[in-house]
């Protein structure tokens, strides 16, 4: 009776073994990697790779951020009225109180602006040329 129970098992095991081969044990029991729950996050350790390489002077160029420049203010002209002063900076129209990048239009006068950008006053003034070119320019049409 022992031999026919354990033939009983063995059976069922045979026959179960399909099944198992077709549960992914990769998936289903996988273990998930350990990770360091005290390490830093991926760009703080890229920050401090790179600052380790700066103090080295081994930084490449492709690592190293670009400093941002401001863009040049060009003034090409200034309208004065009544009730209201317009000024053209790099072909936007401007009143007192407007921001071009980080510079604010503070004042504007007769042939010239007043800007501040981070504290700094900047002072624009009408390049003589662009008013004879186009003071020509109108006559001609004349």
């Amino acid at each position: 009776m022992y031999s026919l129970i354990g033939r009983y098992h063995l059976s069922l095991l045979i026959a179960a073994l399909p099944m198992l081969v077709l549960i992914k044990p990769d998936s289903a029991f996988a273990a998930e990697p350990i990770v360091d729950p005290m390490q830093p996050p991926a760009f703080a350790l890229n920050k401090f790779r790179l600052a380790k390489l700066k103090k080295a002077g081994r930084v490449q160029s492709s690592q190293r951020k670009a400093v941002v420049k401001p863009e040049p203010l060009l003034l090409t002209s200034i309208l004065i009225g009544a009730d209201r002063r317009i000024a053209i900076i790099n072909n936007k129209t401007m009143m007192v109180g407007d921001s071009i990048g980080s510079a604010k239009l503070v004042r504007i006068l007769k042939g010239k602006v007043q800007l501040f950008r981070k504290g700094k006053r900047i002072e624009l003034k009408l390049d003589n040329e662009f008013t004879v070119i186009r003071k020509k320019t109108a006559e001609s049409q004349l």
